[in-house]
């Protein structure tokens, strides 16, 4: 299983985000992409279907 991971120091604005998921939208495949972010924020699918959550709980967890 392919999975595209992107790390950022943070995503709070919205130029940033559209920034760091940049290269995401270039890659028209069904596999999994994720954002990790040195923020404290809860895990969640934004609406192009790409996880975003805390860079500690995805190596502690996944």
């Amino acid at each position: 299983m392919k999975i595209y991971i992107q790390f950022a120091n943070n995503i709070l604005s919205n130029d940033k985000m559209v920034q760091e998921t940049r290269g995401f939208n270039k890659k028209n495949d069904s596999f999994k992409k994720i954002l990790l972010v040195n923020e404290v924020i809860p895990k969640h699918i934004n609406n192009d279907g790409y996880i975003i959550m805390n860079v500690k709980e995805f190596l502690l967890n996944e």
